[in-house]
C-alpha cells in the first residue's frame, strides 16, 4: 500500500488552524499518523456514546488528498452485509461519474462478488469506514454478525485499503488483526475543556456540570445548545435542574424537544421507532418535515443527517421510545410495516431506502411482531389521563409526593409515586413549568370505551386475516401447498413461501411425499438463503445430500455440496468453501470431471478475490485442462460456467497487459456460450476495446454493437448506457454524423435506469458535444438539465463546480434573451 493519503504538510498545517471544537487535536494527530503508516491497515476508533468518534473521522477527511476515495457506512440495528454492499455500490457509481473508477471490465450477477471486483480494481488511495459497529456486535442473529465481520477481515486481507472501524467497544473477533492495526480511544471533556465550550460557567457550576455529565462531549454540547437557543446561561439551566427530580440527561432531552412543534415531535416519534436510516427527500415528500424543519432539527442535534440519510441518534431514540403512548406505537409500527412491504418488490434504484430485501423482510417481521405484542399489552392498559401521566411523566417534579431523587440513567422507568400508582386514593396536586406543559401533548379526549372499541376492531382485522390463512393451509394437499409456495417464492414473498414449503414437508404420510421431498428440501434451502438465514439453508441442503446419498444419486449430491460451498463463499466463510472444493479435488469425494473443473474454477475465484493472482491462474489452467479433456465425451462442463471462467481468466491476462492472450480467452468465452453467459456483453465490449487500441475502430464498433444487442435483449439499460457512450466516442473517429444519435440513445437508456447519476452524466456528455460543435443553445439546455438532475442526489462539490464552470462559459457567450428563454424552457418542460 504505497499510495499517499494526506495532503502536503503546508496544507495540513493550514487545516489544523481551523479545527472543529468537537475534535480532540491529539486524537486527530493519531488518525493522521495512521493514514501515513504503511504497516497499519486498520484503525479502531473506540469511545463511549457521545464522545464524537464520528466527528473525529469527519474532521480527518479534510486532510485526505482530493483523489482519495472514501466508502462510508453506518450500522443500525437491522443492518446486514447486503446493506453495506448496496451503500458501497452507490459510492462506486458516484466515483464512476467523477471518472475516478471504471466499471467497464467487471461484470457479475452476484452483488457481493461485484463489489469485491470493483474494489479490487481501484488504483487510487481508498479509505473504508464502518461506523457504529457496536450495532453489529449487539445483533441477536449470529450469522448476520459473522458475515459482516468476515467481510471486514476480507477487505483487510486484500491489503489495498485503510479501514476505519468506529464503535463504543470492540470484541475479541478482531484480536488477530492487532499487528496490523492501531487503536484510538476518544475521551470525555476535562473541566478545562468544558470551560472552553461554555465560558460563562462559574467554578461551582463547572463542578456540577462535570459531575452530571461525566464530561460527555455530546451532553455538554446539548447543554450549550439549549442555553444558546433559550438565550439563557448554562448556570441558569443547572439551577432549574435542581428543582426537578429527573436525571440530568432526561432533563436536557425534555428541554431539547420543546424546541419543535407538536407535528415535528410526532415525526420524531416515527423516526425513533424505525431501525434504519430514511432519506431526507422521502421525509420531506411525505410531509414529516419541511426542508427548513429538517435543517433545524439537524442543527439542534435532534436528528443526524449523515451517509445520505436521516436518523435519530440512540441517546434520544431511547428517550423518545419511553414517552410514546401504546396506541401511537401500534400506529407507527403499522406504518413502518406497510412501508417496508411497499418497498420490498421494488428494485434498489426505485426504493426510497437503500437496504436489501433481506433487511426489509426482517423489519417487516420486527414491526409485525411488535404490533401483536403492543396489542396484547394495550388490552391491559388503563388509558385514563393519570395512567397516561404515570407512563410518561413519572420522573417529573410532582409536588407533595414522596419521590426519591433517582438519577441513575439505567433505570428507564422509575417506580411511580404512590400518589399516582394507587388509583383508589386521591391524586396529589402537581405543578409544571410552561415548557413542561408543552411536552405533554395529552389528547383532550381519552374516553376508554371509544379507544377500546377501536382497538378491538383493529385486532379483529388482524385475527381474521390470520384465521383465513390457516384455513387456506388446512384445505390444501401437498402438491397444492407446493404450487402455492412456488408462486409466493416467485413473487419474492420468501417468508410465507418458506412456511408453506415447511408445512408440505411435514406431510410425510402423503402419497406424493417421496416425489416431492427433494424439491421441498431444495426450495426450503433456497428460501432460507434468500431470507439471510444461512445456517438454516445449509441445514436443509445437508438433509438433501443425505437423501441423495441414500438414493445413491451421487452427482445430485455433489451438486448440492457445491451449493453449500457457494453459501460459504457468499458469506465469506472462505475456508469452509475451500474444504468442500479441495475434498472433490483430492478425490476424498467421488466426483465427476465436471465437478472437479468447477471446483478448480471456484477456488480460482477465491484466490483472485484474495489478491492471490498466481494461485488463481494455476487453478484456472487446471480447470481448462479438464474441460479440454472431456470436451469430446458425453460428460461436458456446463458451457455458461466454462464461458465465465474464460472471461475471468481473460481479465487477469488483460490486467497484466498480456493483450493477445486476453483477446483469445475473451473470444473463447464468446464462442463457448451465448445463452446463459452473463459475461457475454462484457466480453464483446472488452474485445472491442482491445481491437480499438490496436487501431481498428470500425471492427471495434462491430463488437460494441454486438454488446449493445446483448444488453438490449436482456433489458440491461445500464449496459446500454455505457455502450452507447462508447459508440458515441468511437463515432468521433469513424462517423461524426452519428455521435449525437448515440449520445441521445445513451441519455434515453440512462433515464430507463432511473439512476440520476447516469442521467446527469449523459446530459453532460451531450452538452459537451454540442459545446464543441458550437451549438451553444443546445449545450446550455443540456448543462441546465444536468444541474437539475444533480440536485436530486448526494453529490460532490467537484461535480457541482464542474457544471457551474460550463454554464458560466456559455453565459458569457450567449445573449441574455437566449439564456432566459432556455432557462424558462427547462423550468417549464423539465427535459
Amino acid at each position: 500500500m504505497e499510495q499517499s493519503f494526506l495532503k502536503n504538510s503546508l496544507l495540513l498545517n493550514s487545516l489544523k488552524s481551523s479545527l472543529s471544537a468537537a475534535v480532540q487535536p491529539e486524537k486527530l494527530d493519531e488518525m493522521l499518523a495512521f493514514y501515513n503508516n504503511k504497516d497499519k491497515q486498520i484503525c479502531f476508533v473506540e469511545g463511549d456514546a457521545g464522545s464524537f468518534k464520528t466527528e473525529l473521522f469527519k474532521e480527518s477527511r479534510r486532510f485526505l488528498t482530493d483523489n482519495t476515495l472514501v466508502f462510508g457506512f453506518r450500522c443500525f440495528e437491522g443492518t446486514t452485509l447486503d446493506d453495506i454492499f448496496l451503500s458501497f455500490f452507490e459510492d462506486l457509481k458516484r466515483y464512476a461519474q467523477e471518472k475516478k473508477v471504471s466499471f467497464t471490465k467487471i461484470e457479475t450477477n452476484s452483488l457481493s462478488q461485484r463489489i469485491i471486483k470493483y474494489l479490487s480494481s481501484i488504483n487510487l488511495p481508498c479509505v473504508i469506514l464502518i461506523d457504529s459497529l457496536e450495532e453489529v456486535f449487539n445483533k441477536q442473529n449470529q450469522s448476520e454478525k459473522d458475515e459482516i465481520i468476515r467481510f471486514i477481515k476480507h477487505l483487510h486481507s486484500m491489503n489495498k485499503f485503510k479501514i476505519v472501524l468506529i464503535s463504543s467497544y470492540f470484541t475479541e473477533e478482531f484480536d488477530d488483526l492487532s499487528d496490523a492495526s492501531v487503536c484510538i480511544k476518544t475521551e470525555p471533556y476535562t473541566k478545562e475543556q468544558i470551560l472552553s465550550v461554555i465560558p460563562d460557567l462559574s467554578p461551582d457550576d463547572l463542578d456540577k456540570l462535570y459531575a452530571l455529565t461525566g464530561g460527555n462531549r455530546n451532553y455538554v454540547y446539548i447543554t450549550s445548545n439549549i442555553a444558546v437557543t433559550l438565550n439563557t446561561s448554562a448556570g441558569a439551566l443547572l439551577e432549574e435542574f435542581e428543582t426537578k427530580r429527573v436525571s440530568f440527561v432526561d432533563f436536557i432531552l425534555q428541554k431539547l424537544i420543546t424546541f419543535v412543534t407538536e407535528k415535528v415531535k410526532k415525526s420524531l416519534y416515527y423516526l425513533a421507532l424505525v431501525n434504519e436510516p430514511i432519506s431526507g427527500e422521502y421525509l420531506i415528500k411525505q410531509g414529516f418535515f419541511t426542508q427548513e424543519q429538517l435543517n433545524y432539527v439537524v442543527e439542534k442535534g435532534l436528528v443526524s443527517n449523515e451517509y445520505n440519510s436521516v436518523y435519530v441518534k440512540n441517546y434520544l431514540k431511547k428517550y423518545l421510545i419511553r414517552i410514546i403512548a401504546h396506541l401511537d406505537k401500534i400506529k407507527i409500527h403499522t406504518f413502518w410495516r406497510d412501508f417496508y412491504s411497499s418497498q420490498l418488490p421494488l428494485k434498489p434504484k426505485d426504493r426510497v431506502i437503500l437496504i436489501s430485501r433481506n433487511t426489509m423482510r426482517s423489519q417487516i417481521e420486527y414491526h409485525s411482531g411488535f404490533i401483536i405484542q403492543q396489542r396484547q399489552e394495550a388490552d391491559n392498559t388503563d388509558m385514563s389521563l393519570m395512567s397516561y401521566l404515570n407512563s410518561n411523566l413519572t420522573a417529573w417534579n410532582i409536588k407533595n409526593t414522596n419521590i426519591k431523587d433517582d438519577t441513575e440513567e439505567k433505570k428507564e422507568r422509575p417506580t411511580p409515586p404512590k400518589s399516582i400508582s394507587d388509583k383508589e386514593k386521591r391524586f396529589e396536586k402537581y405543578e409544571l413549568t410552561k415548557d413542561e406543559i408543552s411536552l405533554l401533548s395529552v389528547p383532550v379526549d381519552l374516553r376508554k370505551q371509544e379507544e377500546h372499541a377501536a382497538k378491538q376492531q383493529l385486532y379483529r382485522t388482524f385475527e381474521q386475516k390470520e384465521d383465513a390463512l390457516k384455513q387456506e393451509k388446512k384445505q390444501k394437499s401437498l402438491p397444492q401447498l407446493y404450487n402455492s409456495a412456488k408462486e409466493l417464492e416467485d413473487s419474492h414473498d420468501f417468508e410465507t413461501a418458506f412456511v408453506l414449503y415447511y408445512q408440505a414437508w411435514q406431510l410425510v404420510d402423503d402419497t406424493d411425499f417421496k416425489d416431492y421431498e427433494p424439491l421441498l428440501l431444495e426450495r426450503l434451502a433456497v428460501c432460507a438463503k434468500r431470507m439471510n438465514k444461512t445456517m438454516e439453508a445449509i441445514d436443509f441442503y445437508n438433509r438433501l445430500t443425505e437423501l441423495y446419498a441414500s438414493l445413491e444419486q451421487i452427482d445430485k449430491m455433489n451438486e448440492v455440496r457445491l451449493n453449500i460451498a457457494q453459501i460459504y463463499k457468499e458469506t465469506f466463510k472462505l475456508n469452509h468453501a475451500r474444504v468442500i472444493y479441495e475434498n472433490f479435488i483430492n478425490k476424498k469425494s467421488t466426483a465427476s470431471n465436471s465437478i472437479l473443473a468447477r471446483s478448480y474454477i471456484e477456488l480460482a475465484g477465491i484466490e483472485e478475490d484474495s489478491a492471490n493472482t498466481e494461485k488463481a491462474v494455476e487453478y484456472y489452467k487446471k480447470a481448462f485442462a479438464i474441460a479440454d479433456e472431456i470436451s469430446n465425451t458425453k460428460e461436458k462442463l456446463d458451457a455458461p460456467i466454462l464461458a465465465q471462467a474464460y472471461f475471468k481468466y481473460a481479465l487477469i491476462l488483460d490486467d497484466f497487459s498480456q493483450t493477445q492472450a486476453a483477446l483469445d480467452f475473451y473470444q473463447r468465452s464468446i464462442r463457448t456460450a451465448k445463452e446463459g453467459n452473463i459475461y457475454l456483453s462484457a466480453a464483446y465490449t472488452n474485445v472491442g476495446q482491445i481491437i480499438r487500441e490496436q487501431g481498428n475502430p470500425k471492427k471495434a464498433a462491430d463488437y460494441y454493437k454486438m454488446a449493445l444487442k446483448t444488453d438490449i435483449a436482456n433489458s440491461n439499460y445500464e449496459g446500454v448506457y455505457y455502450i452507447c457512450l462508447k459508440l458515441a466516442r468511437l463515432s468521433e473517429e469513424i462517423a461524426l454524423e452519428s455521435v449525437a444519435d448515440w449520445l441521445l440513445k445513451s441519455l434515453s437508456a440512462a433515464k430507463r435506469t432511473k439512476e440520476n447519476i447516469y442521467i446527469t452524466n449523459a446530459y453532460l456528455e451531450t452538452g459537451d458535444y454540442y459545446f464543441d460543435k458550437g451549438d451553444n443553445q443546445k449545450a446550455l439546455k443540456a448543462f441546465l438539465l444536468a444541474k437539475k438532475s444533480l440536485e436530486k442526489y448526494e453529490h460532490s462539490q467537484e461535480s457541482e463546480q464542474s457544471i457551474e464552470l460550463r454554464l458560466n462559459d456559455l453565459k458569457s457567450i450567449l445573449p441574455r434573451n437566449i439564456i432566459d428563454k432556455v432557462i424558462q424552457d427547462v423550468e417549464n418542460n423539465g427535459r
